[in-house]
């Protein structure tokens, strides 16, 4: 029997970077895949990842795993289909080797019985040029 997910046909929401994170740079964060008619999204950027991953199933969204614990968020109002941040990279020797874990969630209904829907996570390393 096919398991389905969501209510909707969905291909899900991917995080991607679109270079690497270097000191004294700005990198940019890019969530695509945003189902239309969502009215935001919002970006998580943490020091802390969850390992192992949290189903978030018990929270009604089956198939969805949460990668950072705690955190900032940079939220998107009514987005597209695609959503970026450019983010600057402070040019402090002391910051080589610090590690930023970062996912997108959705609030986008009729997917789940949460409303949510979550991307994949990214472990960005912060590195000298």
């Amino acid at each position: 029997l096919p398991i389905s997910l969501c209510a909707a046909p969905f291909n899900g929401i991917s995080l991607a970077a679109t270079s690497r994170p270097v000191l004294g740079t700005t990198f940019t964060l890019s969530t695509s895949g945003i189902p239309a008619g969502t009215p935001f999204a919002s970006l998580v950027l943490s020091f802390t990842q969850a390992t192992p991953p949290q189903d978030l199933t018990p929270m009604g969204m089956p198939g969805c795993f949460a990668h950072v614990v705690g955190g900032s968020n940079l939220t998107y109002v009514t987005p597209g289909s695609t959503a970026s941040s450019a983010l600057a990279v402070p040019n402090i020797a002391a910051m080589t080797g610090l590690s930023v874990v970062t996912q997108t969630f959705s609030m986008s209904s009729g997917y789940n019985s949460a409303g949510v829907i979550a991307s994949n996570g990214l472990f960005l390393v912060l590195g000298p040029q």
